[in-house]
């Protein structure tokens, strides 16, 4: 946001008490236009579902969708079935101990979204 990529910032579950930053934000304290959601389902899935409709409503042409490392290869395959427009994902790095763990369960949900969860 402060690279002026986007002008507003879209925050899925972004009032999570874990998150201290963006409860700022969702909460109207930050230095950006913030739109925060809770997707339904609870799912990479259901956030690309709901970014879609905020993208059609607002008449974005393009998002970018920043999300850990291990996760940027299955979330750009699923925005991009929901997104009319150019979909781009940038990595951010977690810690050492959350890479393992997420690049683990990343793999089973990479199959599934290319064998059974073909929606949107």
């Amino acid at each position: 946001m402060r690279s002026h990529v986007a002008p507003v910032l879209v925050i899925s579950d972004g009032r999570d008490p874990r998150w201290h930053q963006a409860n700022r934000y969702c909460e109207g304290r930050g230095d950006f236009r913030t739109i925060c959601f809770k997707p339904h389902p609870y799912s990479t899935w259901g956030e690309a579902e709901a970014v879609a409709r905020i993208a059609r409503r607002r008449g974005w042409r393009s998002v970018v969708i920043v999300t850990s490392t291990y996760h940027v290869f299955r979330a750009r395959i699923l925005f991009r079935r929901c997104v009319q427009g150019h979909v781009d994902a940038v990595g951010a790095h977690p810690r050492l101990h959350d890479w393992a763990l997420g690049a683990l369960y990343e793999w089973p949900k990479l199959v599934y979204a290319e064998t059974f969860g073909r929606r949107c």
